[in-house]
């Protein structure tokens, strides 16, 4: 309901609709790692991809590892650091995961700008964008190097700042996408 023109987008670039397979777990962690390494959390107590403090993502079978053995060009970017998809209360990578890595970014943007910038406030960045904005600066920058230096890209996007709180937030970011049509 939020996004028509964003979906309307993504069925015209063949993208699949996921109906009724959204959802294996409570939160964002179990629901991601499915997605992302086709693994369920929580099968048993010996995963080794389990969130904790103590285990880092790095030797998770990503599915990006798998575009970049193909010869993929590949990216990840975040807009907010802090709650990010594999680093609010777990360890998160220690080595850079894709050959594109947005996250040294946007934790030097957040110590920059300060505590007072959260994903329901989002303060101006480089060049007056949102994190937001950024990011998808940043994945068009990445769409193009692929596409100048003839390489397949596969980039993953996790977004916060629009919708963590409050759902209709995502129509005011939705025209970002459309901002990306051109350069695509």
């Amino acid at each position: 309901r939020a996004l028509p023109r964003t979906r309307a987008l993504l069925l015209e670039a063949d993208f699949i609709e996921m109906y009724g397979y959204t959802k294996v777990g409570s939160n964002t962690m179990p629901n991601i790692m499915a997605a992302l390494t086709g693994l369920k959390m929580f099968d048993n107590d010996t995963f080794i991809c389990a969130p904790s403090r103590d285990i880092k993502f790095d030797d998770c079978p990503f599915i990006w590892q798998n575009f970049s053995r193909h010869g993929y060009l590949t990216a990840f970017a975040e807009d907010y650091p802090t709650r990010g998809a594999f680093n609010y209360l777990t360890t998160g990578f220690v080595e850079q995961p894709t050959d594109y890595y947005m996250r040294p970014i946007m934790v030097a943007a957040k110590e920059y700008r300060g505590n007072n910038c959260t994903p329901d406030v989002d303060c101006c960045m480089h060049g007056g964008l949102t994190s937001v904005e950024l990011v998808m600066k940043f994945v068009l920058d990445i769409l193009a190097l692929g596409k100048a230096r003839g390489f397949p890209t596969f980039t993953f996007v996790w977004l916060v700042g629009p919708n963590h709180d409050d759902m209709n937030n995502l129509r005011v970011s939705s025209h970002l996408l459309e901002i990306g049509r051109a350069h695509v």
